[in-house]
């Protein structure tokens, strides 16, 4: 999935929670790996998730915009 750069620096389940899906593992350097309680994403990650095929283009637009702000 492709995500907004604004995402770099956050948690894995906060992209979880925004777009309703599971993040199943990650490619980062490369190679796959599993996130755990913390994992942050990272610039050059590539995010594979757990979604119904008809919410894809739901789940892009909305990972293609900036994460919302925390107050």
């Amino acid at each position: 999935m492709d995500l907004n750069p604004e995402w770099i620096g956050h948690p894995v389940t906060a992209i979880e929670k925004a777009a309703g899906v599971r993040v199943a593992y990650l490619t980062r350097f490369g190679e796959g790996m599993l996130p755990v309680a913390g994992t942050l994403y990272q610039d050059g990650d590539t995010v594979h998730a757990m979604l119904g095929v008809d919410r894809s283009t739901e789940v892009a637009h909305i990972l293609a915009k900036s994460p919302a702000k925390e107050s």
